[in-house]
């Protein structure tokens, strides 16, 4: 402990209130990692190990980050909850033993065997933008169960299929397919 009342383990010079220092390893991430926060005990379907960063000198909010214990085995799944005058707070992203992401819920619709899965939920409608250079690209927006998905760009969009692209309506009909050599088939494959 410094003089200015910094901590400092590994080191005898802390420049900061807690300050770890070790050598990086390679192959080793639960024993030998720099700071290890690990349950004496477990609660299975919503135990938590966590760390909070505060945003007000009130309690309840802040930013809990930490290992979430989703089922009854020991598989993790990594979880990310917003505190607004709330003990819990609400779950904002969650990656899932699959290394499933979720935004804003906390397990997918489309999740299937070898198939990574990147989910969003809205209240009523959903976007994902795009934006490279400090600029407005593209977005993605979904406005609904019973409205219209509108992809937009301020220039081309530009969709590949190495074989075919399809296009399908209803409970997957096959509507329209172009193949690789430029035939388009409407109604027909």
């Amino acid at each position: 402990i410094t003089s200015a009342g910094f901590v400092g383990i590994g080191t005898g010079a802390a420049t900061a209130k807690l300050q770890v220092h070790s050598a990086q390893l390679t192959n080793q991430y639960d024993r030998d990692c720099f700071l290890r926060l690990h349950p004496s005990a477990h609660t299975n379907s919503g135990g938590f190990t966590n760390m909070m960063f505060g945003t007000s000198t009130t309690n309840n909010y802040g930013v809990a980050i930490g290992g979430l214990r989703a089922g009854t085995d020991d598989a993790p799944s990594f979880s990310i909850r917003m505190l607004n005058d709330s003990i819990s707070g609400t779950e904002a992203l969650r990656i899932d033993p699959d290394g499933n992401l979720f935004l804003g819920m906390t397990a997918g619709h489309h999740e299937a065997a070898d198939r990574t899965v990147f989910e969003m939920k809205g209240t009523s409608s959903a976007v994902i933008g795009i934006d490279i250079g400090g600029s407005y690209s593209t977005y993605i927006y979904d406005s609904g169960t019973s409205g219209t998905l509108e992809i937009n760009h301020p220039n081309e969009i530009y969709l590949n299929a190495d074989s075919q692209l399809r296009f399908a309506t209803g409970s997957n009909v096959e509507a329209m397919t172009i193949k690789s050599d430029g035939d388009v088939g409407i109604g027909t494959t």
